[in-house]
């Protein structure tokens, strides 16, 4: 019988063979790949190579190339987009075969080991620059590194500020003056001021004096002040002036404030900034411009970028952005924005808090402290359209509350409105306010509005025998054009209902213009709606010229029926000190008048002189002004300082010329020190001297110093300078011997040997600081020979010292 079992063998082992025929063992049967190994350099989207050299392995026709995931994963993909890609383990790590990954482009370079790797921008992580955090776009890193040292400190010391005024006329005569005494310290600054007045009045004019006015000195402000440079924020002790808002007055009080002071940070932007997305295929660099000024330069890799906080100016505007790939592919981007000041960053903050007793009677009364205040303003950026401000305020037993949003309508301008009211009576005591603004190159545009209700007040000026309220109802526009050609156009228009339902309305106009670069002209006109004629209108035109150190104007005005002409000349030099004159001629309707003036400033203080004289009454005034700095145990006579100073040491080497931002301050004293008034603070600015005035032995590292001090204090610029002193002397011994030659010379203090010479000369190339020689004499086998002490000079300086014979004793 036939056996099925065998058939079935017989049948396989036929239809192995047929298959075997057709298709051939290698072809329809998958052997294991074979992979070669190669120790490449991996570059990826074109940048440059890796640092480390990268395992990988490649089918041998490079159709799949496997990467160590661990290193892609270093490049910036996405974890995402490699989760995509086939994975084979080989040994104990994972390799990531790249021709899996959809859009991704490779090359193997085996002769340079070099494996390129190009990802679709789709697939790079996001990069996210702050262009508020760029120092320095524009430099290289050459001229950083350039820059001056900042090698000063804060420091403690004084100067007072003085002025006074002597005038006289036939009626009285009249001194007055204003000193400031400011005490400065690393932390702090105590500030007081003073007015004193003293009139004198001729007997034969019989005036009058109020109950005031014969106190001869008032104080004015006395106060502590702190800056916080971390957080931006100034404590203030003492007198103060109590921040307002936009729909009330301040007030006059000593107490303590504590606000924030945007100024300790001139570079710090607190208005919205500009954010840009994009996307490069390419590594790209990037250039940023506003008003044709470069405000932002980086360069970024392939994939999506993010570049916030963009620098921008105030305004309508445009931020022009140029893109250029290593391909040499541009591309320019126009950005339309609009910004303004009154509006906050999202998230920053601005406040100020005051407390303390409301001052009366100021420049009248020294004790004029009545009534607790308290004050509290608070301002948040919400978003970038978005900015609300809260204030409040009380005294005694009134108190007012109110809110003020800014909000801006996309590249159309901003639109504020506050809502306040005295809280004793909100129903009959409020106020409501809405305002418009918009501004560009060309054209700006104001207009307010303001309501209040017939009980509204500011409180801190509250009188209570008046209990009548301002004006009801106000309204402000204002709006101009300007024109590099055309010139500078201005029309205004407000009106006002008072109280009593009366009207006020006032058109004001103004045109400027410059006609040649030395000429321009300049118009002014208005008129008060209510009074008919001319009574109600005036206008004033006038001519300027510019000659050199001269300028000339010429005038005419009216205002009603009175017109008058003016001449006025005067001549400036064109350096900070010297010599000025003014003269003012006017003719009016039935008098004249003329104003004569001539004033000095130099480097210790200023002074003026003048003359005037209106129809027949007469008067002459003479006045002086100055500071005195008292810093580093050294005293200077200055111009007023209104600002901080700055002490500058020059390694007591007299007579070299300083220069603050490339002009000249002075030259140092006899001691090497000169002073720099009125530096500006928390800016940093530099300190430069005169190298070819530096004596040829001196040595030094630096001759220009940064400078940034704090507000009103003063702070050291100290220069390492250091001069080569040198002293030649005779050594002899107890018989009058030259001591011989080539004798070691050590002295204490010294680290190097000096030797002696023929005839016991010895040079010594630097003694150094040392201001006496305590020497030992070793013979050429180093035993000890002799040994002397001499003084050296300090009251000279000359670079080499002749010290004479000197006896050596053993």
């Amino acid at each position: 019988m036939y056996n099925i079992r065998e058939g079935l063998s017989c049948l396989s082992s036929v239809f192995l063979l047929l298959i075997l025929l057709i298709c051939g063992s290698t072809r329809c049967f998958a052997a294991e790949e074979e992979l070669v190994e190669f120790l490449v350099s991996l570059q990826v989207n074109h940048e440059d190579p890796l640092e480390e050299i990268v395992h990988i392995f490649t089918d041998g026709a490079d159709q799949n190339i496997y990467v160590p995931k661990t290193v892609l994963s270093q490049c910036d993909v996405r974890p995402e987009f490699l989760q995509s890609g086939r994975v084979k383990t080989i040994g104990d790590e994972e390799y990531l075969n790249i021709h899996t990954l959809g859009q991704v482009k490779s090359k193997l370079d085996r002769d340079n080991l070099l494996l390129s790797i190009d990802f679709p921008a789709s697939a790079m992580q996001s990069q996210r620059m702050d262009a508020a955090v760029n120092e320095d776009t524009t430099g290289d890193e050459e001229d950083k590194e350039k820059r001056p040292a900042q090698a000063t400190y804060n420091a403690r010391g004084f100067f007072l500020n003085y002025d006074a005024t002597l005038s006289r006329s036939k009626e009285m005569s009249y001194i007055s003056g204003i000193p400031e005494f400011n005490y400065f310290t690393p932390t702090g600054t105590f500030t007081t001021n003073f007015l004193y007045k003293k009139r004198i009045d001729n007997p034969k004019s019989g005036g009058t004096q109020d109950r005031y006015t014969n106190k001869d000195i008032a104080r004015l402000e006395t106060n502590w002040t702190f800056d916080n440079e971390v957080n931006m924020g100034r404590l203030r002790i003492g007198d103060s002036v109590t921040k307002p808002a936009d729909w009330s007055g301040s007030s006059r009080f000593a107490g303590i404030q504590y606000a924030t002071n945007f100024e300790i940070k001139p570079g710090f932007i607190k208005y919205p900034l500009l954010n840009f997305r994009g996307s490069a295929s390419l590594p790209t660099t990037l250039d940023v411009y506003n008003d044709a000024f470069q405000v932002y330069q980086t360069s970024v890799k392939t994939g999506d970028f993010f570049v916030d906080n963009l620098p921008i100016t105030t305004g309508k505007g445009e931020l022009i952005i140029k893109t250029k790939d290593i391909s040499g592919r541009t591309e320019t981007i126009v950005v339309p924005y609009y910004n303004s000041p009154m509006l906050l960053r999202p998230g920053l903050s601005e406040y100020s808090f005051e407390t303390g007793m409301q001052r009366q009677h100021f420049t009248l009364s020294n004790d004029g402290y009545r009534n607790l205040i308290t004050n509290l303003d608070y301002g948040r950026g919400i978003t970038d359209y978005l900015t609300t401000r809260v204030h409040w305020e009380s005294i005694q037993n009134r108190a007012s509350l109110g809110m003020t949003n800014y909000i801006k309508l996309g590249n159309i301008g901003i639109v504020s409105n506050s809502i306040a009211a005295n809280l004793r009576n909100p129903s009959q005591a409020y106020l409501f306010s809405l305002g418009y603004s918009y501004g560009d190159k060309n054209v700006g545009l104001n207009t307010t509005i303001n309501m209040r209700g017939k009980k509204f007040t500011d409180i801190y000026s509250y009188d209570p025998k008046n209990t009548k309220a301002g004006n009801r109802f106000t309204s402000q526009t204002g709006i101009n054009y300007s024109n590099s050609k055309l010139g500078q156009f201005f029309v205004g228009f407000s009106s006002s209902i008072g109280s009593d339902k009366t009207v006020t309305r006032m058109l004001t106009g103004a045109y400027e213009r410059s006609i040649t670069s030395n000429l321009s002209l300049r118009l002014n006109v208005g008129r008060n709606y209510p009074h008919k004629g001319r009574s109600g209108s005036y206008y004033l035109l006038s001519m300027s010229a510019l000659l050199d150190h001269y300028s000339i104007s010429l005038s005419q005005s009216r205002t009603g029926k009175s017109k008058t002409r003016d001449l006025s000349i005067s001549y400036s030099p064109n350096a900070v000190f010297g010599t000025s004159y003014r003269l003012d001629v006017s003719r009016g309707h039935q008098t004249r008048s003329h104003h004569i003036e001539i004033a000095k400033t130099t480097r210790v203080g200023n002074g003026y002189i003048k003359s005037h004289s209106s129809g027949r009454r007469e008067a002459q005034e003479i006045g002086v002004s100055g500071g005195i700095v008292g810093i580093g145990r050294s005293f200077f006579m200055t111009p007023q300082i209104t600002n901080s100073i700055a002490l500058v040491k020059v390694g007591n080497i007299p007579n070299v010329s300083v220069y603050y931002n490339n002009n000249i301050i002075g030259k140092t004293n006899s001691k090497g020190l000169v002073l720099v008034p009125n530096v500006t603070p928390y800016t940093d600015s530099e300190v430069k001297l005169e190298q070819s005035e530096l004596p040829l032995d001196a040595n030094f590292t630096d001759v220009k110093l940064l400078l940034k001090p704090k507000w009103k204090s003063g702070i050291v610029a100290k220069f390492d300078i250091q001069r080569s002193k040198s002293v030649m002397l005779t050594l002899s011994n107890e018989h009058q011997e030259p001591v011989p030659v080539n004798y070691v010379l050590k002295i204490k203090g010294l680290s190097d040997d000096n030797y002696t010479g023929f005839d016991g000369k010895v040079y010594v190339s630097d003694v150094q600081n040392i201001t006496n020689i305590d020497a030992k004499v070793y013979d050429e086998d180093g035993n000890y020979y002799c040994s002397f002490e001499k003084e050296v000079p300090q009251d000279t300086n000359d670079a080499t010292l002749d010290l004479g014979s000197t006896i050596c004793k053993r």
